[in-house]
């Protein structure tokens, strides 16, 4: 057999060490396989110098992580979720709708149990706060996708592609609305409390929390003008009843009324205000911003939309109760469902602070 010469054997080794690059060492040293088993499982190993690292295993009701050979390990499954360490079940997660218990070794450390309004708390075992201040199920207002159609079906429709070519701006509470300077020519819609910024005249006003009637605005609300305003009030369901905008209220203001999605089925944008419960998402912005997007104007402005923990602008006393960062997931949705329905309406956040980097962006400071 001929022996290779040394000058070919150097330069293959340099060749192999010239196109050694960090994506392929990590390759070599970091090996992730996924695979079906026979019996249906969907498993997932990771190697780190050809020892396994993890292992994942997930069938439809339950995943198992597996650490450092199975010295620690999680099981998720029914709501529970358990770690364990040298096979030991050192700490228990339990979450469901009615319920949140965390257990250390056994040992209740947070119980948290509630059905409808009414909840019992326990730490240690001993119970520290209970609380049955529900109202008497006759109350609850559960209303048929029925109901929620024969209600919209007078709501609604007169203002079916009304904005074409339009510009239309949302008028929340957040800080930046008051660098806001009105845009000429805009349509206004306005939630809750922005009815008062005095250098605007609102087109639509949307509210559907009682609470947005408190410190003597109840007033000034039903009586308010605005250019022309028309008035809508939302109906909450279920346990969120309590918080609804009294009929009596909406006759007297003239407003016009609409189901959300909250205690009748999950949130979801609404494509047929004139059929469907508008998305509740636990805040009156995103109703008026489904309604708008029914309007199909050409342009939407998003003012004091800012996903902050910041006092409200025209009440600093307040903050929101939603985490800002629900809030902006629920945007990101929003943009999804606004550019896959009416992608020729182009949205436009002005002087963001919580959505930067999510829509087009206008800055007026």
């Amino acid at each position: 057999m001929e022996k290779q010469p040394t000058a070919n054997k150097y330069h293959q080794y340099r060749s192999l060490v010239g196109n050694l690059t960090w994506d392929r060492l990590i390759e070599h040293l970091y090996v992730k396989e996924t695979k079906d088993t026979p019996d249906g499982r969907a498993k997932t190993e990771v190697k780190v110098l050809g020892i396994p690292y993890e292992t994942r295993e997930e069938t439809i009701d339950k995943i198992k992580h597996k650490h450092f050979f199975g010295l620690f390990k999680t099981i998720k499954a029914n709501n529970k979720k358990r770690y364990y360490a040298f096979g030991i079940p050192f700490y228990i997660f339990v979450r469901k709708p009615d319920l949140i218990d965390f257990r250390f070794i056994g040992i209740s450390l947070y119980k948290l149990k509630r059905s409808d309004d009414n909840y019992k708390v326990h730490i240690l075992g001993c119970r520290i706060r209970t609380s049955d201040n529900r109202p008497p199920c006759s109350f609850l207002l559960k209303p048929s996708l029925n109901d929620v159609t024969s209600l919209h079906q007078e709501t609604f429709p007169p203002y079916k592609n009304k904005h074409v070519g339009a510009e239309m701006v949302l008028l929340a509470s957040g800080p930046s609305n008051a660098l806001y300077k009105p845009f000429p020519h805009a349509i206004h819609v306005g939630v809750n409390r922005s009815f008062l910024k005095e250098n605007i005249a609102l087109d639509y006003l949307f509210i559907q929390d009682k609470s947005a009637f408190g410190d003597g605005l109840k007033k000034k609300i039903i009586n308010y003008k605005g250019n022309n305003v028309t008035k809508f009030f939302g109906i909450l369901s279920g346990n969120s009843s309590k918080w609804n905008i009294p009929e009596s209220w909406s006759l007297q203001a003239g407003a016009r009324r609409y189901y959300t999605s909250a205690g009748i089925m999950e949130d979801r944008f609404s494509l047929d205000l004139s059929n469907q419960c508008i998305g509740d998402f636990s805040s009156v912005v995103f109703a008026a911003v489904q309604f708008m997007l029914w309007c199909n104007p050409r342009k939407i402005y998003l003012v004091g939309c800012d996903c902050t923990n910041a006092p409200y602008v025209f009440d600093k006393s307040k903050v929101t109760a939603i985490r800002p960062s629900q809030i902006i997931k629920n945007w990101k949705e929003f943009k999804y469902f606004a550019g896959t329905y009416y992608p020729d309406t182009e949205i436009i956040s002005v002087n963001p602070i919580g959505l930067k980097g999510l829509f087009k962006e206008l800055i007026t400071e």
